[in-house]
């Protein structure tokens, strides 16, 4: 790759940073052979060229000792955490043969039995498993991630994910978050911001754990776990019921507010054509939602066709109202003052009625902004919560729109036969497959026919937890797949799983695993072959549709390019993609020829760029063509590799989509309920126990597991939270990132100080921590006053075991997702969460572990 800079022997290379999910774009400064240094790109508007020191120090894994650099084979047929593989080195072309063979196996069989996993998806993995015929739904890792993020903004924003219109926001409430500070999209751009108009932006989270950034916001509210939807319905009784603070304008033309609602939840519906009704206040009478009325009740009763019913928005009002100030505090231990503030406070700044002027044209202006991850998302009624958090944001109507909450990853979307938004199948970037996807309309249930059930989950953006319990329990699931290979990437399931001894289960029940590895983490050692991976500074991957943006910012195209080679030999003259492995898989396992037509299908190729039959072409060729289809002839893999960054302004249209005419998004869910009798209906038919009480219309606060403790003596709960200098388990052998971690107590249990006194604990003994499902681990106390005194807190990436992570020592910390249980109290029937909220009690040990 040509450098952008190359002078005194030093140049830089333009590319992105892959640690996290911002994909910030970044320098690399090569000095004799050698990065040097990593900067934010200043021509990068996406990150305003800025890094994280997480990703400054990325380039500390680039000569790990750990590195695999030959493709390796099994020798021990026992597996297990620690166990020693005996590793064999051998050649590519061996390793190439024998990972074939067993894809030849797999095609002449079930392509379904070929498990394809990873987290980080590449441009053409998606279509490898395409071209192969097995699911694409299983392809990623994540079994703790947007559960309670992806459906909704689908629903109501048509987008994979959203964040707050920085700098024009003037209000952001975090919940079970932490934007701006830890792995997230918009990371750099949303901490920049917050720093340089910190006088103009209030930001409140509400979080169990004083976090990171929580500790740079104006104020912490600390909250029991699991209790998130309902401090958000008493937000929202609040707005509606005790203030009247809600944009009705917005919710009459673009939500669903004014559909009438009859006895058994559905909509009433004019008889003759079948269309949803709204009552027209100014002639007093029912008519349809399209029938141009200019005037729809959000309130009141009314009699339509012999039945009662009520506007969706009234419902809804109705039904919060259960969730007062003191009510709520009861339950979240936060106190009903705080709480009417807090919902003062929000509505106040979100401006109903306010406009701003932008590019010449007036735009609704709602500077108020809730955001949501994980800490929504690891709940048993993930979903509840989700939709508790975007009812919240609608209720302003501060959806994209200036200040409000902005879309990101854009979908196409239509519109349904009852006006409502319906996104299309998730493009994401081009090859890179369709990713999480929408739940409305539901899909159609059927038995099982995935890995993971996900026929099963009809609203759920993916069921990946569920592929555990089927290839486990394949009786009581009717499951028809089980997996006869692993092939798997970036994707440390080992780990980040279901805890270590069911994840071990689960993979030695595989019969053939398949590494890509940078380092051999807790997945690969289950491996029976491993293929070196390449760092992510060595890879050659462009983006090619997927432009990075957010809020006002301009549109940005980029991706990775190699900054140096890696370390190994390997069959290509430029090893620069784990791509290419995956090219030579399938034109020795005789499938290539069907990769090249689903290129062209996936990737939409034009005539002058389409792959034709009969020839064989490389991963650059691929870029190459795929390049030109989308930017233009002029815009190939040449013109990638001496500039490789497009920027280029949206209209007003594109960045605020919000504040224009399209379909009708949701507050009121009634395709819940078909979606919930379609699935009793299966699963009855089937015997398959599954809990459908989930699938409600209306969003509710519904009590975690551990809210019911099985004995007094539990009487902590325990929880996991990000760290900031840890992306996922990516950085757990970086010298400097893990020295880090370990100078801020990384390793410890994280205790109130108010809770430790009650108990007779000090700082820095050592305690067991048994949950009431009878797990144990053992760690030292870290005694602090930034969390809340019924919780204690161990970091998501502790507790790791592999050597490359430990450095040849002992594990440090605690694996909170071993102490997790997976059983049928624990899982959600309709989100596919895990529930990560525990109740332990704490038990000294002394001095000294």
């Amino acid at each position: 790759m040509q450098a952008i800079t190359d002078r005194e022997g030093e140049r830089q290379v333009r590319t992105m940073c892959r640690l996290c999910l911002n994909r910030c774009g970044i320098l690399a400064t090569v000095r004799k052979g050698r990065v040097v240094r990593i900067d934010g790109d200043p021509a990068n508007p996406y990150n305003q060229g800025k890094a994280c020191a997480k990703g400054r120090a990325g380039f500390y894994t680039l000569d790990s000792p750990y590195r695999v650099t030959r493709p390796l084979r099994r020798t021990n047929p026992e597996k297990g955490p620690g166990i020693d593989p005996g590793w064999e080195p051998i050649s590519w072309s061996e390793a190439l043969d024998l990972v074939a063979g067993k894809l030849k196996e797999i095609i002449e069989d079930d392509p379904r039995k070929l498990w394809r996993v990873t987290f980080d998806r590449s441009l053409l993995d998606e279509i490898w498993c395409a071209a192969f015929g097995t699911s694409l739904q299983s392809l990623s890792s994540g079994f703790f991630c947007g559960n309670a993020v992806h459906p909704m903004h689908f629903l109501n924003q048509f987008a994979a994910e959203a964040v707050p219109d920085v700098p024009l926001t003037r209000y952001i409430l975090s919940v079970g978050g932490q934007y701006g500070a830890v792995v997230h999209y918009d990371t750099m751009n949303g901490a920049f911001e917050l720093g340089r108009n910190r006088e103009q932006i209030r930001v409140v989270v509400v979080d169990p754990f004083c976090s990171h950034a929580a500790g740079m916001a104006d104020e912490w509210v600390p909250i029991r776990p699991g209790t998130d939807a309902a401090f958000l319905l008493g937000l929202i009784n609040v707005l509606i019921n005790e203030l009247g603070i809600y944009d009705a304008a917005f919710l009459k033309q673009f939500s669903n507010a004014p559909y009438l609602i009859g006895g058994d939840g559905r909509y009433a519906r004019d008889p003759a054509t079948r269309k949803v009704l709204v009552w027209d206040a100014a002639e007093d009478v029912a008519r349809p939602f399209d029938a141009g009325v200019s005037d729809p009740a959000l309130s009141g009763c009314y009699r339509v066709f012999g039945e009662e019913t009520r506007p969706a928005f009234q419902v809804i009002a109705d039904q919060v109202r259960r969730y007062t100030p003191e009510e709520v505090s009861r339950i979240t231990s936060v106190s009903a003052v705080v709480l009417r503030r807090i919902a003062r406070e929000f509505g106040e700044a979100a401006r109903i009625g306010a406009t701003i002027t932008i590019g010449g044209q007036e735009l609704p202006y709602r500077p108020a902004c809730i955001t949501w991850y994980r800490g929504l998302s690891s709940h048993k009624h993930a979903l509840m919560n989700g939709f508790a958090a975007m009812l919240l944001q609608t209720l302003i109507g501060g959806l994209d729109v200036p200040g409000g909450l902005m879309g990101y990853h854009r979908v196409k979307y239509r519109t349904t036969e009852d006006g409502l938004l319906a996104t299309m199948a998730h493009p994401g970037r081009i090859g890179s497959g369709p990713g999480p996807t929408n739940p409305y309309p539901p899909r159609t249930v059927t038995p099982p026919q995935s890995i993971d059930l996900f026929e099963l989950f009809p609203v759920a953006c993916y069921s990946r937890t569920f592929a555990v319990e089927a290839i486990l329990k394949p009786e009581k699931y009717h499951a028809p797949i089980k997996p006869k290979m692993l092939l798997q990437r970036r994707s440390n399931m080992a780990f980040t799983g279901a805890g270590r001894d069911l994840m071990a289960e689960v993979l030695r029940s595989i019969p053939f695993i398949v590494s890509f590895a940078l380092e051999i983490d807790e997945t690969a050692e289950f491996a029976d072959v491993v293929f070196p991976d390449l760092h992510y500074l060595e890879q050659l991957e462009p983006v090619l549709t997927g432009e990075y943006h957010t809020g006002s910012q301009p549109a940005t195209f980029y991706g990775s390019r190699p900054v140096l080679t890696p370390p190994f030999d390997s069959p290509w003259d430029q090893h620069v993609s784990h791509d290419e492995i995956l090219l030579e898989l399938a034109a020795r396992a005789g499938f290539v020829e069907d990769v090249y037509v689903a290129c062209n299908a996936m990737w939409k190729l034009p005539p002058a760029y389409a792959l034709r039959s009969g020839e064989r072409y490389s991963y650059q060729d691929l870029m190459d063509r795929a390049l030109k289809a989308v930017h233009g002839a002029d815009k190939g893999l040449e013109w990638y590799g001496r500039d490789g960054i497009l920027v280029k302004e949206r209209s007003v249209r594109e960045r605020y989509p919000g504040a224009f005419p399209k379909p009708r998004i949701h507050i009121y869910h009634e395709y819940m309920i078909d979606a919930g009798r379609q699935v009793e209906s299966v699963t009855r038919e089937l015997k398959i126990p599954w809990d459908c009480s989930g699938y409600l219309p209306l969003v509710e606060w519904r009590p975690c597991p551990a809210h019911t403790p099985k004995s007094p003596e539990f009487d902590v709960y325990m929880i996991t939270a990000k760290a900031p200098y840890h992306a996922l388990t990516a950085t757990g052998s970086n010298p400097l990132l893990r020295e880090v971690g370990l100078r801020l107590g990384y390793h410890d249990i994280v205790l109130s100080e108010e809770t430790a006194k009650r108990k007779g604990l000090r700082n820095g003994e050592w305690v067991e921590i048994e949950t009431d499902s009878r797990k144990k681990a053992t760690g030292q106390l870290k005694l602090t006053s930034a969390i809340h005194p019924e919780v204690a807190l161990v970091w998501a990436s502790a507790g790791r075991w592999a050597n490359s992570a430990t450095q040849g020592g002992k594990p440090l910390g605690i694996h909170f997702n071993s102490l997790l249980t997976m059983d049928d109290e624990h899982l959600d029937f309709v989100s596919a969460a895990v529930d990560s909220c525990l109740r332990v009690k704490i038990t000294r040990l002394g001095a000294k572990s």
